[in-house]
């Protein structure tokens, strides 16, 4: 098991207050780390939240229909409020300054995982093989905060992986073998550890012993 510094936050964003909010815009696809804790949210909430994903665009088309419907609020991470104006070449930042942070709602790691029957058993394993087969291990990843994640541990390792992004959590691909490892957070993974190998978490402390 390996650790390695990089941790996600959530929050929410909002012109709005959250006592006369209606609706939690997710800016990513059904099973996603944010949209899992927004249903968590609305649980345990007073509130009775309407839960709708608006994946795509790198978060734009959250931020837009969010600013645009009086009553919705925004699950975002840093993907949305910092990778994205750093990585992404003209990125709509005005729409962004619309919206102001309001709550801290969960902090998490992301995680390398495979799939439980694959033919590796350990994080030096696949990196062996991705030495020796550069390009032949295909990754899935859903944000630009999860791509810089995978640059830099390509980077750290010397490897090179050919990178597939997606609109909604690649899990399935990855149990349906079109993928060979994702980049997820640890909430995504941890309930299907039975399906899934975790191999290599991103954070300060170890969460997950494999």
């Amino acid at each position: 098991m390996t650790y390695f510094k990089n941790i996600i936050v959530v929050f929410i964003l909002a012109i709005v207050k959250l006592t006369t909010a209606e609706e939690l815009v997710i800016p990513l696809g059904v099973g996603s780390g944010n949209d899992l804790i927004a249903r968590l949210i609305t649980s345990s909430s007073s509130t009775p939240f309407i839960v709708t994903n608006k994946p795509g665009g790198d978060g734009i088309i959250a931020i837009q229909y969010t600013i645009s419907k009086p009553g919705s609020v925004l699950l975002a991470t840093e993907s949305i409020t910092t990778t994205n104006r750093i990585t992404i070449h003209n990125y709509e930042q005005d729409y962004y300054l619309k919206l102001q942070p309001v709550i801290a709602v969960a902090r998490f790691p992301l995680s390398i995982s495979i799939k439980s029957q694959s033919q590796f058993r350990s994080l030096d394993e696949l990196v062996a093989y991705a030495k020796r087969n550069p390009g032949k291990l295909n990754v899935g990843y859903i944000t630009q905060f999860q791509l810089s994640f995978i640059k830099s541990f390509e980077k750290t390792y010397h490897i090179k992986l050919t990178v597939i992004p997606y609109k909604s959590a690649p899990i399935i691909d990855l149990l349906n073998n079109n993928i060979d490892l994702i980049v997820e957070p640890t909430t995504t993974v941890i309930p299907l550890t039975s399906q899934v190998k975790i191999l290599y978490i991103a954070g300060d402390q170890p969460i997950v012993k494999v």
